[in-house]
C-alpha cells in the first residue's frame, strides 16, 4: 500500500481510507522490462495501470515517421486513464523506459474505487485536468516553435517549476530531442547557439539561465 501512498490519486487519503477503498478489489502486478511495450498505439487498454516503480513513456509517431516522446510518468503516475474509461483505442504507444512494476486495476473497480471516495474521485478529476493541460501545452510547442524555440520554452518551464535560474535536467539530450520531435543533434545545436549567444551556460545536465528575456525570445 505504500508505494501507492506516493500517488496523486491519493493525495490527502489516509491509508486507513485507501485500505477501504480497495476492500474487496484485487489488483494484479505486471513486470515490464527497460524497451518492453505496454501498449501500442490503437490498443484499446482494458485496465488502469498505476506506476509503482520505474518510468514510463507515452510515444507517438509524427508527420516525418521518428518517435516522439509525448509524456514521461514516473512511480504514482497512471497510463492513459481516459483512454480507459472511454474504452477509446489509444492514440499513443506505452514503453518502458526503466525495468516497471505496475498496479493493473480493472476498469469497473477503478470506478468502483472512485465512488467510494470523494477524494479520490477529485484526485482522479485534478489528475485528468492537468493531462489536458500539459498535451494541449506541447502541442502548441512543438507545432508552432523552431527547435531552439522548443528548447528555450522547456529551460524557462524548469526555472519556474525549479525557482531557480540554474536548472537540472532530468532527462538524457536523446530523451529531450525525443520529447521535441527532433534530431539530437538539432538539439545539441540549439544548445550550442544559445550558449554563444549569451543566453545560457550548460555544465552537463546542468544549465544556468544567463539571459531570460534572450530565451523568451527565441
Amino acid at each position: 500500500m505504500k508505494p501507492l501512498m506516493n500517488s496523486p490519486l491519493f493525495n490527502g487519503v489516509e491509508e486507513a481510507e485507501a485500505m477501504a477503498v480497495f476492500q474487496g478489489i484485487t489488483p494484479r502486478v505486471a513486470d515490464y522490462n527497460k524497451r518492453d511495450i505496454i501498449a501500442h498505439a490503437g490498443d484499446i487498454h482494458q485496465t488502469v495501470d498505476v506506476v509503482l516503480e520505474g518510468v514510463v513513456y507515452t510515444v507517438m509517431l509524427n508527420a516525418a515517421g521518428k518517435m516522439m516522446m509525448m509524456h514521461k510518468i514516473g512511480a504514482g503516475g497512471l497510463l492513459a486513464p481516459a483512454f480507459v474509461i472511454l474504452n477509446a483505442p489509444l492514440q499513443v504507444s506505452i514503453q518502458a523506459s526503466t525495468p516497471v512494476r505496475l498496479l493493473r486495476l480493472s476498469e469497473s473497480d477503478f470506478r468502483t474505487m472512485l465512488s467510494r471516495n470523494t477524494v479520490v474521485m477529485t484526485n482522479f478529476i485534478k489528475i485528468l485536468s492537468h493531462l489536458v493541460v500539459t498535451l494541449t501545452h506541447k502541442v502548441n510547442v512543438l507545432s508552432m516553435k523552431t527547435a531552439k524555440g522548443k528548447v528555450a520554452d522547456h529551460i524557462l518551464k524548469l526555472m519556474r517549476e525549479q525557482h531557480s535560474q540554474v536548472v537540472h535536467l532530468s532527462s538524457s539530450r536523446q530523451e529531450l530531442a525525443d520529447g521535441f520531435g527532433i534530431q539530437k543533434f538539432s538539439l545539441i545545436r540549439a544548445l550550442n547557439e544559445m550558449v554563444d549567444d549569451g543566453a545560457i551556460s550548460v555544465n552537463h545536465r546542468e544549465v544556468t539561465i544567463l539571459n531570460t528575456a534572450k530565451l523568451m525570445k527565441y
